[in-house]
């Protein structure tokens, strides 16, 4: 074991030389990556308590590689550089790539060699998933792991995932071929959080991929659920904070809302989602505008006009998610720091959640009621029942269900406040209202025969 760290520990310096060495070969250098690979592999599954150590020392080093990589690449990018050297950063940037490819192969050989040495069910799916199609890793007993033990190699796999998505995404960012692809990253950091839900790492990449493409819904997305996890990133609220700063930079220049015709068809879509973000920024930051509530109403308004003319997955889910953990970040913030902000960004999020929740029941409702209207309408089997409308919208009252299950002590606490009193009244008029139409239009004797459900719904899988 002496031997085998001195050798990779030599193997180690070696690379990090040659990355700053000048006049050695590319091709060296990649020679260099691979020995040391190997190396660190083999002192990983030796002993692997020094797992995690070991593969953030060989992940710095594929940071370094890509660094070294795309500092030659700008400078032959650079306009002044003149067309004599478009054939040498050509020839870069298949070298750079070749780096890339090798770094993928070795880290989803890797996770293939964890789910053949460790018997752990799920391991062995993602094996099959990002495994090489063809391996010569000769055949034997996996070894069985106690809850410690899996962890660590849980969390090995996870790593690598990451990984994955990393070097996928600086493909895409590098622009290294003709049509840049996000969608490999977004799959690697995916899974990794479904291997590892516990973590806030992929969410947060995926964020990252969302800010690259502009997205500024699904960067504050991804942002809120790298934070409510059991294991945020450790730089996913300071992010959300300047991703917030962002908007309001988008909004003053005019370039928050996305660009597209009258014509088409995700127009309006594209306008109420920028006016939501909008809306989202200055309840978050605690921000007392007059023009508040104004927005809030507007939001809603053409969200609910926008659903019963069309679906808005996986938008609307995003917004919901949003709010709700808008609303649960803003009370710990507030519980933490007590600061007038603070306690303006939780009764903002919560304003914004009751109007929301409000509408979604108001156009539940209007379906229910078309369809009790009609005897034999309500004769129909159950799935018939559901309409297109209802069917855009169950997904997001689902989630309002938990919602509501959280923040029903707030409602109640807050039914005499001069802030909510009206709301809070609206809304249990209407919840109220669409559970007595739900128990004409699905009674209960119905549901007693339907099936139970065995696969995730959609809210479920994103």
């Amino acid at each position: 074991m002496d031997e085998l760290l001195a050798r990779e520990n030599a193997a180690h310096n070696y690379v990090l030389g040659a990355l700053k060495s000048p006049d050695l070969p590319v091709r060296d250098v990649l020679a260099a990556f691979d020995a040391y690979r190997v190396l660190c592999q083999a002192v990983v599954f030796a002993n692997f308590p020094v797992a995690h150590e070991k593969e953030a020392q060989l992940w710095d080093v594929h940071t370094q590689g890509k660094q070294f990589f795309s500092r030659r690449l700008r400078e032959l990018r650079k306009p002044t550089s003149g067309d004599k050297l478009v054939v040498q950063e050509r020839d870069h940037v298949h070298l750079y790539k070749k780096f890339l490819r090798a770094s993928v192969a070795f880290y989803r050989d890797h996770i293939f060699k964890l789910s053949v040495a460790f018997d752990i069910p799920e391991l062995e799916a993602v094996a099959q998933l990002v495994g090489p199609k063809n391996s010569n890793e000769p055949a034997h007993t996996a070894q069985q792991v106690d809850d410690g033990s899996r962890k660590l190699v849980i969390v090995s796999c996870h790593q690598s995932l990451v990984y994955l998505g990393d070097l996928s995404r600086y493909r895409a960012s590098e622009k290294l071929d003709p049509t840049p692809d996000f969608g490999p990253a977004i799959g690697y950091y995916d899974l990794a959080s479904t291997v590892y839900p516990e973590s806030g790492m992929g969410q947060h990449q995926q964020a990252v991929v969302a800010l690259e493409m502009r997205d500024h819904l699904r960067t504050i997305y991804h942002l809120y659920r790298a934070i409510c996890v059991q294991e945020p990133h450790p730089l996913a609220a300071k992010n959300l904070a300047i991703e917030f700063t962002r908007v309001d930079t988008a909004w003053k220049t005019g370039t928050l809302i996305k660009q597209s015709k009258p014509g088409d068809p995700d127009h309006l879509k594209d306008i109420s989602i920028g006016w939501y973000v909008r809306l989202q920024s200055l309840a978050q930051q605690g921000e007392t505008s007059e023009g508040f509530d104004e927005l809030q109403n507007t939001v809603v308004s053409q969200l609910s006009g926008l659903l019963k003319r069309r679906s808005l997955a996986p938008a609307l889910h995003r917004m919901v998610v949003v709010n709700v953990a808008g609303q649960h970040t803003a009370i710990q913030n507030y519980t933490v720091k007590q600061t007038s902000k603070g306690e303006q960004a939780f009764y903002s999020s919560l304003r914004i959640n009751l109007a929301m929740y409000s509408t979604l029941l108001e156009i539940f409702q209007d379906e229910l009621i078309a369809l009790a209207k009609h005897s034999e309408l309500v004769a129909l089997d159950l799935q018939d029942r559901i309409t297109p409308i209802t069917k855009r919208v169950l997904p997001a009252l689902r989630l309002y269900s938990s919602w509501l299950l959280e923040s029903v002590h707030l409602l109640f606490g807050l039914a005499d406040d001069p802030k909510f009193a009206e709301s809070i009244k609206k809304f249990w008029k209407i919840y109220g209202r669409t559970l007595d139409l739900v128990a004409t239009t699905f009674p209960i004797w119905d549901l007693e025969e339907a099936a139970e459900v065995e696969y995730q719904l959609e809210e479920d899988v994103d």
